[in-house]
């Protein structure tokens, strides 16, 4: 691969990645932000603060890797042109991400 076609593959990945990009950035304002607001209440408040966002970070990546890992398996599937098996994928996708929300929601 020349410098040229990675060039290429590069402006791609940046294009889909670029939402990805903005929302983590958007999650980070908010942390410093938080952090910022919280951080005049005392060194207590700002803990109990830095770790609830531990928490939602941990929640939020679990998320985020069940997300990303239909991708993969769609992909196969749309390459074997096989709908009735990308359709139960994505039943279980949303089955999976059902019962993380609830189960992380819940705790």
């Amino acid at each position: 691969m020349n410098l040229k076609q990675c060039v290429k593959e590069f402006s791609y990945n940046l294009r889909v990645a670029y939402p990805i990009i903005l929302g983590m950035f958007g999650h980070t304002l908010i942390g410093t932000v938080d952090n910022i607001m919280v951080g005049k209440l005392g060194s207590t408040e700002l803990a109990a603060v830095s770790l609830g966002k531990s928490m939602v970070f941990i929640a939020m990546l679990l998320g985020i890797g069940f997300s990303t890992a239909i991708t993969p398996i769609v992909a196969e599937r749309d390459a074997e042109k096989n709908d009735s098996k990308i359709r139960a994928a994505f039943h279980l996708h949303f089955l999976t991400k059902k019962l993380i929300k609830n189960s992380v929601s819940n705790s």
